[in-house]
């Protein structure tokens, strides 16, 4: 069992590391709005990015809307839209209005004696439900960004953790391959 745990404790510890840089570009697909990461650490805003074939890259420029291509070997990586935040703020701000309201009837219950909760509850709910509804609208107007990686070159070096579960011993190995 301990050894089972011990697999499962590494497994997570390296599986962000092992698979972060594992979405693509897709060749052929135009993407919409991004923002392109060159190798010289310069940030540029884009539209129609598309991934022509393993050395070009096209894009139109978003602040002088002039079609540029460029090599693919400049670029870093492409962040594309993802949603937003608009559930993970509106959560955020309802556990705010929550605790605030628990607090102050806790603050008023001990200056002012017992406040029954069924007094409370609608002043709690709605500022449960305002200061979430809040947080969804800054959620909205932030965007959520996917950070694509252009495709590895043929000579890349993969890796990955499997199990290696035997009827004596339990462990994990690496496995490395050189495409």
């Amino acid at each position: 069992m301990k050894n089972l745990f011990l697999i499962f404790l590494f497994s997570l510890l390296f599986t962000n590391y092992i698979f972060s840089q594992s979405r693509e570009v897709q060749a052929g697909n135009i993407y919409k709005s991004v923002k392109i990461r060159f190798n010289n650490g310069e940030l540029k805003k884009a539209k129609n990015f598309i991934y022509l074939n393993d050395s070009t890259i096209s894009f139109i420029n978003s602040e002088s809307n002039v079609q540029t291509n460029i090599e693919s070997s400049k670029i870093n990586y492409i962040s594309v839209i993802n949603g937003d935040y608009a559930g993970e703020y509106a959560l955020y701000g309802g556990l705010i209005g929550l605790t605030s309201t628990l607090y102050a009837w806790a603050d008023t219950s001990q200056r002012y004696g017992y406040v029954p909760f069924d007094v409370l509850a609608p002043v709690m709910l709605g500022f449960t439900v305002g200061c979430g509804a809040i947080g969804a609208l800054i959620g909205v107007c932030n965007p959520k960004y996917k950070r694509l990686y252009l495709p590895t070159k043929t000579n890349s070096l993969n890796y990955y953790l499997t199990p290696n579960i035997n009827s004596q011993f339990c462990g994990l190995s690496l496995v490395c391959q050189l495409k």
